[in-house]
């Protein structure tokens, strides 16, 4: 096999297994806020679910990138870390309060802090590194398209508990794929330390970090979709026509960024975010939910590729892995700060706390527009 073709096999496997996970995930994802609401939870403990479940992994990603570069290998990695996930998913159904739920929720993105930075490391060090991040990620979002759709039809013909078992197992269909992972081939350095040479990357950082703090959870999206329409079945289908305008958004960005610059591009996606915030913030209608889902849908496609194409582009090769773990800590860490603060103002501030989160995401973007 040449180096040409096994990293283009790498973008495709890559690619199928986050479509199968994020089918499962993403079925999850969409009836958990509904689960907790049956187990007597409210805005809080969604809030404290959608900010731990990526805090919990954050905290290991910075680890496993570390390590993975240490011991220059990243697939293990990313075969134990999806492995986890599948185990702590088939816990969650089984819960019996929201406090339950956290846990076992937060427990499954152990799984996603391990695998998380040395997936992204193979993907930056297999090819052209928009094409692939923009590739990877509008898989993984049409899986959350089908997850999304899958739990739309589930909620009408089971109880939310076998949905979720259903979910569960799909997650293990995607395990296999994973030991058809071709290494990639980085020298090694004798010594690697978590530091952040370039002053550009310094910059994404801070900028990232403060965006994340912005960047709340889509369950937010999917609660606010409930208390307007008064129904799960259309609160779960203006969801699945996020994860549409998502995937979509992801699959153009390699072409969005050549227009312009993924720099800029990046930029514009953090200033959308702000536009989805006020107009969360706004609605009272189903028409304005739809224009807020467009803009959620379009601005996540953006930055999610966007800022890990943005790690690609600003580090050396030799450490790939640590970098991608210390951007996925310092903004998994914000964000669990961000979903915290918006879960326990929801009931009674939630205009004002929306507007000063706009306000974050627009700084962002201010900051990132020339980068480089």
């Amino acid at each position: 096999m040449t180096l040409k073709s096994s990293l283009g096999k790498n973008l495709l496997i890559l690619s199928a297994v986050s479509f199968l996970n994020d089918t499962s995930s993403e079925l999850m994802g969409a009836l958990l806020p509904l689960f907790i609401t049956e187990l007597g939870g409210g805005a809080l403990s969604i809030g404290l679910l959608g900010g731990l479940r990526e805090a919990v992994s954050n905290f290991l990603k910075i680890l496993s990138g570390y390590l993975s570069d240490r011991f220059n290998r990243k697939k293990p990695f990313v075969i134990a870390g999806y492995g986890v996930s599948a185990l702590f998913k088939l816990l969650i159904p089984f819960s019996n309060s929201p406090s339950q739920v956290v846990i076992f929720s937060s427990l499954e993105r152990l799984g996603k802090g391990i695998r998380t930075a040395p997936r992204d490391a193979i993907l930056s060090l297999s090819g052209k590194v928009e094409r692939n991040f923009s590739i990877h990620r509008a898989f993984d979002t049409f899986g959350a398209l089908a997850g999304s759709l899958f739990a739309l039809f589930l909620i009408s013909k089971v109880p939310v508990r076998e949905a979720l078992i259903f979910g569960a197992l799909l997650s293990l269909l995607s395990l296999p794929l994973l030991l058809l992972i071709e290494e990639p081939k980085v020298k090694l350095k004798k010594k690697l330390k978590v530091k952040v040479e370039s002053p550009y990357f310094k910059r994404f950082l801070f900028a990232s970090t403060l965006f994340s703090l912005s960047y709340i959870s889509f369950m937010f999206f999917i609660l606010k979709g409930k208390e307007i329409t008064g129904s799960s079945s259309s609160a779960l289908l203006l969801y699945a026509f996020y994860n549409l305008i998502y995937a979509l958004s992801a699959l153009l960005f390699k072409n969005f960024s050549n227009l312009t610059s993924p720099f800029k591009a990046l930029s514009i996606g953090y200033a959308l975010f702000s536009l989805y915030l006020i107009t969360l913030s706004l609605s009272n209608s189903i028409a304005l939910l739809l224009v807020a889902a467009v803009l959620f849908g379009i601005s996540s496609g953006i930055t999610d590729a966007g800022q890990r194409s943005a790690v690609g582009l600003l580090t050396g090769r030799a450490k790939r892995g640590t970098h991608y773990g210390l951007f996925h800590f310092l903004t998994g860490t914000s964000a669990l700060v961000g979903n915290v603060i918006v879960g326990a103002t929801w009931s009674s501030y939630q205009g004002v706390t929306l507007g000063i989160l706009a306000l974050l995401s627009l700084t962002s973007s201010a900051l990132t527009f020339k980068l480089r």
